[in-house]
């Protein structure tokens, strides 16, 4: 089928191949083809021709999907998708060369650990405390952990590996 409204053959043709050839999963095929619908929709009446992309069409194309507010990991992927595609063009002599080469990967930026909210910490620390009043040395060793992730801002990690000789 080809035309603006459903998959071009050569999308057709790419989807049985990651089908038959690479043995891709349902779920994976049908991540592929949504990626690639996508394309298609935003290069609205000019259709998935590999021959005719540009790698400034798969950058436009990936610049409003992240404007849209798309997850960086959900932008890497419709990268792939049609890093892919372009390469297994080239390979089937669909297109002379692949525009996606020369895409960058989007940065993946690093995103801060969670933290409790002030009333939150002071709330374990008194459970804690309270526990600790018990005088069982599991309460005791845990109301220790607490004040000493409070104040030293410490990872749960760090002091979980933390030995006697520390």
């Amino acid at each position: 089928m080809t035309g603006d409204h459903g998959p071009s053959d050569a999308e057709e043709d790419f989807l049985r191949y990651l089908r038959l050839q690479r043995g891709l999963s349902d779920d994976t095929l049908r991540a592929y083809a949504g990626d690639l619908a996508s394309l298609r929709q935003h290069r609205a009446g000019q259709g998935l021709d590999p021959a005719t992309l540009t790698t400034s069409d798969l950058r436009g194309w990936l610049a409003a999907l992240s404007e849209a507010g798309l997850a960086r990991a959900t932008l890497a992927r419709r990268r792939s998708t049609v890093r892919t595609f372009c390469q297994w063009a080239v390979t089937t002599g669909r297109a002379a060369t692949s525009p996606a080469a020369r895409l960058a990967a989007p940065q993946h930026g690093s995103r801060l650990p969670a933290v409790l909210a002030v009333g939150t910490a002071r709330e374990v620390m008194a459970i804690a405390e309270e526990r600790a009043g018990s005088g069982s040395p599991q309460d005791l060793r845990a109301w220790a952990c607490v004040e000493f992730l409070y104040g030293t801002g410490a990872r749960v990690q760090e002091v979980a590996t933390l030995d006697l000789a520390d």
